[in-house]
């Protein structure tokens, strides 16, 4: 399929849509700032849901992610962070509980201000393409070919770019393909 053709069937997304268009496609954007940030402090501390590495953390905060963490603003409670304590976890204790039994990726960051840490994906990356995705397309840039020069294995941008190409992909169907024959 050319290019053209691509764009010819990609949704139509311009600056002035931009904003709904990405409420639609990811309905998360739409929760207030702090009613989310209370969710995923109720999601990453609560023992059957969050990680072993948050969980674990909560009774040495000196204060209670819970009850203290009552808005977005709130977050500079937690203060600065370690990334050696991210370098030196596992993976494992990384995925939250409550997507035990979801697959998951481990990706690594590009290492620009030290060693690379590990970051446990199971929704993100598709949310991200999707916002990315959702941008370029205010901007004219609808699919088509792709050709990216990134970081392979274990570091995340490369994945995402591969899930941003894969995302722009038309079926193949028979008015969009070609026989050889």
């Amino acid at each position: 399929m050319t290019t053209a053709a691509r764009q010819e069937h990609a949704p139509r997304v311009t600056f002035d849509t931009l904003h709904d268009t990405l409420r639609e496609r990811v309905p998360e954007l739409a929760v207030d700032l702090d009613v989310w940030t209370r969710r995923m402090m109720r999601w990453h501390f609560h023992p059957d849901t969050g990680s072993p590495f948050w969980v674990g953390r909560r009774d040495r905060l000196g204060f209670d992610p819970l009850t203290d963490v009552d808005g977005f603003a709130a977050l500079e409670l937690f203060g600065l962070f370690d990334k050696g304590e991210l370098r030196a976890a596992s993976a494992l204790d990384l995925r939250p509980r409550g997507y035990r039994d979801r697959p998951f990726r481990v990706f690594e960051t590009g290492g620009t201000t030290g060693a690379p840490c590990r970051i446990v994906n199971v929704t993100r990356l598709a949310y991200d393409v999707e916002v990315y995705r959702t941008v370029l397309e205010a901007r004219g840039v609808a699919g088509g070919d792709i050709l990216a020069m990134t970081p392979s294995g274990p570091h995340a941008y490369g994945h995402f770019v591969e899930g941003l190409a894969d995302s722009w992909r038309v079926p193949c169907t028979p008015s969009t393909s070609t026989r050889a024959g």
